[in-house]
């Protein structure tokens, strides 16, 4: 699978929340950071860049699974591995950062039948 590397673009205002500045940026891998000042936003990214990735048998695959997404989150959802899984449906036809009913409930019977 293709993972873009991550590099922070520029950093750019936001509208105001109840008064109070904002700024954003966005990282080439597709993650949008939004906080209160600069050094917020830079601390936020620097523990982005702390993400463990995933083996590298899971990254040789052509597009991540449900499995995957479950073993490795934080990397799928809130890292450089995101991109991928927004454009990769699971069997249930939803996208692998969405929620789907199908895949939590095929969870909830392994997990009955593991007990059994």
């Amino acid at each position: 699978m293709h993972i873009t590397p991550c590099h922070l673009g520029p950093i750019g205002p936001l509208p105001p929340l109840n008064g109070h500045p904002r700024v954003r940026a966005d990282c080439a891998c597709g993650i949008t950071f939004g906080a209160w000042d600069d050094s917020d936003l830079r601390g936020m990214y620097a523990l982005h860049l702390t993400i463990r990735r995933p083996s590298d048998d899971v990254l040789a695959k052509d597009e991540p699974n449900v499995d995957d997404v479950r073993t490795n989150p934080r990397f799928f959802i809130y890292g450089p591995g995101r991109r991928v899984t927004a454009m990769t449906r699971c069997p249930h036809d939803y996208y692998l950062t969405d929620s789907c009913p199908g895949c939590d409930a095929d969870q909830e019977r392994a997990r009955e039948d593991a007990r059994a």
